[in-house]
């Protein structure tokens, strides 16, 4: 008799443990962020320390994705909990982590943390990831403050939603999160001085924060105004938009064509490896990590953009001996294409990355509008002999700039005209440019135009 009313005086007692247990719940949408996490703490009078019980819970969208909470006001040295989903319906993995600041955790490379068990984890029936951990003399991490009977803890929470994880291995390189957020919870209303049965944190059913402050949440990840990161992306912005002024340059007919496309294409040139070096710098300063597309693509238009500039070098070089356009013309032509359509495309991904606001992809969207409404037209109407000029004005008004009736391609090219300015047709290739890297047979030279 005297067990059973001993027993039933410790299962009240753990029930009362986890009514009191204090609550934090975060959600972004359900299928991007939904997290809560539980903290109980209690007195351990057969160590004289104070442990801290947490239980963990998260939903992944598709198994895909990290969810971490971790204690202090930021990440640097910080003592984090991170789970994912396992490899199999049902697994969850749990790793203890820190940081050296605001880079992707990484799992614990000392000995001089605190011991913390990882009691259980499981996936609820709602498909609702779940780790429960105890972790003993919790206030002894000194990488950042803990008191358990404070009423204003702050604790910090992150996640990603996109990243594809599924692993059981404790050390899965993390990706940067796409939200994360700042909770203070009153630690002194769970916390038990003289507890009686097992003080186990459990995250309720309804899933409403409970003994917490409104915390500051940072859903989109949202960057300064005049940030790095934000820096980095109106630079590349700029710089992409402004090669297409440069074609337009070259392709004008006016006399200063050639002057203007590379001073024009040089400034934007120089722009696009500035702001490449400062994404590859941000990443080395997140972890080094190179996992997201945008980052692959932003390695691969910085050689590009070089190559772009030493090829356009070349072809001038060939151009001033020859008086022609030549092989190294074409490549110039084609990288340039390649580089610009790729550009435009990375900085779309890189405000998806950096979760931009409607705005930013507006204006985005309107940048490509606005360079398509530019080169379109003057590829059409350059096909078929025309430059800016000739449609801005009437033919014969721009006589400073043509020699009419000349041989050459006059004859059998463009309307019987042939273009005294040089390099000003970058980018149509007919049937009767050579593109061999010498003298025609007859040792004429200049029927060519220079192609940029």
């Amino acid at each position: 008799m005297h067990q059973s009313r001993g027993l039933k005086f410790i299962v009240l007692s753990a029930i009362v443990s986890l009514s009191s247990a204090l609550q934090s719940c975060h959600r972004v949408d359900p299928k991007r962020v939904d997290i809560c996490f539980a903290v109980s703490s209690y007195k351990n009078h057969t160590t004289d320390t104070k442990d801290v019980s947490i239980h963990f819970s998260a939903r992944f969208e598709g198994r895909k994705g990290w969810a971490a909470v971790g204690i202090g006001g930021e990440m640097k040295g910080g003592l984090m909990v991170v789970m994912y989903p396992g490899v199999k319906d049902g697994d969850v993995t749990t790793s203890i982590r820190t940081a050296p600041g605001h880079v992707p955790p990484e799992v614990m490379k000392t000995t001089s943390f605190p011991v913390i068990h990882v009691t259980r984890t499981w996936v609820s029936t709602n498909g609702i990831h779940n780790t429960q951990l105890l972790c003993y003399d919790c206030e002894s991490w000194a990488g950042s403050e803990l008191d358990v009977e404070s009423s204003k803890q702050k604790w910090i929470w992150s996640a990603n939603f996109m990243q594809e994880t599924q692993s059981e291995d404790p050390e899965l390189m993390l990706n940067i999160h796409t939200d994360r957020g700042i909770a203070t919870l009153n630690m002194e209303s769970s916390y038990e001085k003289n507890p009686e049965g097992e003080v186990v944190a459990q995250v309720s059913e309804d899933r409403i924060s409970t003994n917490d402050e409104p915390a500051e949440e940072k859903h989109h990840h949202k960057h300064k105004t005049f940030g790095l990161v934000s820096i980095h992306g109106i630079l590349l912005t700029i710089s992409f938009m402004s090669l297409s002024g440069g074609i337009l340059a070259i392709r004008s007919g006016i006399i200063n064509s050639f002057k203007m496309h590379w001073v024009v294409q040089s400034t934007a040139g120089g722009g696009i490896v500035v702001g490449c070096l400062m994404g590859i710098w941000m990443s080395f300063a997140h972890g080094g990590h190179f996992s997201t597309f945008h980052q692959m693509i932003g390695l691969t238009i910085l050689p590009g953009i070089i190559a772009q500039a030493l090829l356009g070098y070349w072809h001038h070089i060939n151009y001033v001996k020859l008086g022609r356009r030549t092989a190294i013309s074409n490549y110039h032509v084609w990288v340039g294409r390649a580089v610009l359509a790729v550009g435009n495309i990375n900085v779309g991904l890189g405000l998806n990355l950096a979760h931009a606001s409607s705005l930013s992809f507006h204006l985005y969207f309107s940048a490509l509008i606005l360079q398509l409404a530019i080169l379109l037209p003057m590829w059409y109407f350059w096909s078929r002999g025309l430059s800016i000029t000739d449609v801005l004005e009437k033919r014969g008004q721009s006589g400073s700039k043509r020699v009419v009736g000349g041989g050459g391609r006059g004859e059998g090219g463009r309307g019987g005209e042939e273009y005294v300015s040089v390099e000003q047709d970058p980018f149509i290739i007919d049937e009767d440019d050579v593109l061999e890297d010498e003298l025609d047979g007859d040792g004429e030279r200049g029927k060519d135009l220079e192609m940029r």
